[in-house]
Formats: structure tokens, sequence, C-alpha cells
């Protein structure tokens, strides 16, 4: 076993380095602050927010991080003062399997993070169960939104994905069961219309952190299971809302956004071609420049 840690230890100090300068790339920094006795790792482009610019809040998804942003925050640094933390056992934040880390319970530790910021209204983005944190948020306290962005947002299903056949024909779960090299390409090839190529190298670091985190994710799904279906929730939210997805995502499939754009009250939809689930780490300028034009005119409303 020894062994085997020195045998990575090279492959995580890269990866590391990459990670530092793509966040100095977006001015951003690594914080930490305790909320309700725990702490919560997250990164920022500044320690105010009682001023301008607005505050924006992004959520990740299930099994991703705070860093899943890097690619997208770049766009954005210079317009608006960025909350970005990990959710409850993920990324750098401590895996307690006795949490609920369900959706409901995870909107409410992102309103407890904000409170503690200061910060007293966001816009909100989230992507996947991301989405489903936000959307919780909108419902819960509708008065700490300036406004609602989801992406290809877990809640509301119209149509089963391939990643909901595969799952239901194989009993395995490509997002989660992830161990090795050729698991953490092929989640790769159903996350992305066109996913990048990842040295070896990346990808034996990437599986360890998916492998050391397994029992959690999968806690984590199940938990959401219970709090992340919206059907019932969406009307409810009187946020100016945007809806952004992939037309090729095979995650949460594109059908999906019209329960969404029908549900909610003051919604508009952006289908973005030659995407999968995550565009904004796919297509993340043009992911930017959608929630920027969104943001600017819900501001020009209030």
């Amino acid at each position: 076993m020894a062994a085997v840690s020195r045998w990575m230890e090279p492959k995580r100090r890269v990866f590391e380095a990459i990670i530092r300068s793509l966040r100095r790339r977006a001015e951003l920094r690594l914080d930490w602050i305790t909320v309700d006795g725990g702490d919560i790792a997250f990164l920022s482009n500044t320690d105010r927010f009682d001023t301008r610019p607005p505050p924006v809040t992004l959520i990740h998804g299930l099994g991703a991080d705070k860093d899943t942003w890097l690619h997208m925050s770049r766009y954005m640094t210079d317009d608006f003062s960025l909350v970005i933390p990990d959710l409850a056992g993920h990324g750098d934040n401590t895996c307690d399997d006795s949490l609920d880390l369900g959706a409901k319970a995870q909107a409410l530790r992102i309103l407890n993070l904000l409170d503690a910021l200061d910060i007293r209204r966001s816009h909100i983005v989230g992507s996947s169960m991301g989405g489903a944190v936000a959307a919780h948020l909108a419902e819960l306290a509708p008065e700490a939104l300036l406004s609602l962005t989801l992406i290809d947002s877990y809640g509301a299903i119209a149509r089963p994905s391939y990643v909901d056949e595969l799952a239901k024909n194989t009993g395995l779960n490509p997002m989660l069961d992830i161990v090795t090299r050729g698991d953490y390409a092929n989640m790769m090839s159903l996350t992305m219309s066109d996913p990048p190529f990842v040295p070896g190298f990346l990808l034996d670091v990437l599986v360890e952190k998916m492998a050391a985190r397994r029992s959690t994710n999968k806690k984590a799904y199940e938990d959401s299971l219970a709090s992340a279906d919206l059907t019932s929730s969406l009307e409810n939210i009187e946020a100016q809302a945007l809806v952004i997805w992939g037309a090729e995502d095979k995650v949460l499939h594109v059908d999906n956004a019209v329960i969404f754009q029908e549900a909610l009250r003051n919604c508009s939809t952006v289908v973005m071609e030659k995407t999968g689930h995550i565009p904004m780490v796919e297509r993340p300028r043009q992911t930017a420049a959608l929630i920027k034009r969104f943001i600017s005119s819900a501001e020009a409303r209030v």
C-alpha cells in the first residue's frame, strides 16, 4: 500500500498544481467557514459581499465539487462576487455519512453559508443535483434570491435518459461506480458531447478521488431521492429563472427542460446544441455569457 501511495504522490502534486493554476486564472481563492458546527470549503474572488458587484452562488452536482466551475468562473469573475462552495460530503468537506446529504438539507446549509457570509440576497446557479438544491433554496427562502439558473437540473423527469436505462438494465450507476480509468473515461463520455483527452496520470488521481468517496456519493444519491423531486415545488418558485440544457445530455434527458419551463412562473429556456450534461465545463464561455445576460436582464426588472 505504501508503494502505491509513493507512486501516486507525484501525480497528486501535478493535479493540485493544475487546480491551483485554474483557480488563479479565475482569480479565486480557497477559504473556509464554520457553519452549524462544520467547516465548509468554498472559493471566492472577494472578501466583501456588501457592495457591488452582485453575489452569484454556484452549486455543483452530485459527486462533483467546487472546482467543477473553474473553467466558467474565469468568464464571470470580473462581473460578479462569486461564492462557490463544496456541498456537504463533497470536495474538501468532511465525509460524514451521518449527515443528511439530500437536496433539501443541502439547500438549508447553503442558506446558512450565505447568512454566515452576510450575503442577504444572491443570484443562485445550480447544476444537475445542484439544480435541485438551488430550486429547494428558492422555494424555502425566496427573499434570499435575486434570480435562479438551473443547468441540466435534477428534479423532474419527462423522459428517462440513456444513463437511467443503463442503470435500470445493469444495476450499476456509471456516474458513481468508478474504480478504474475506464470507468472514469466512460463517465466523461456520458456527461459530455465531446469529452477532452485526459492524460492517464490525471485519470489515476480523478479515479482515486471518486473511489475514496464512493460510499458517500451513493449515500448522497440515496438521500437526494427523498427530496429531489421538484414537480410539486416548481410552481411555488416566483424568482426569475433561466433553464439551460445540453441537447445531447445522456444523464438527464433534454425533454425534462419542458417540465421546468412550464412549471416555473417566470422562466426562459435555452437548449445548447452539441452539448452534454455539464455545459459549464464543455462550453464555459457560452454558458457564462447566457448567465450574464440573464442576470443583467433580471436586475433590470427589479
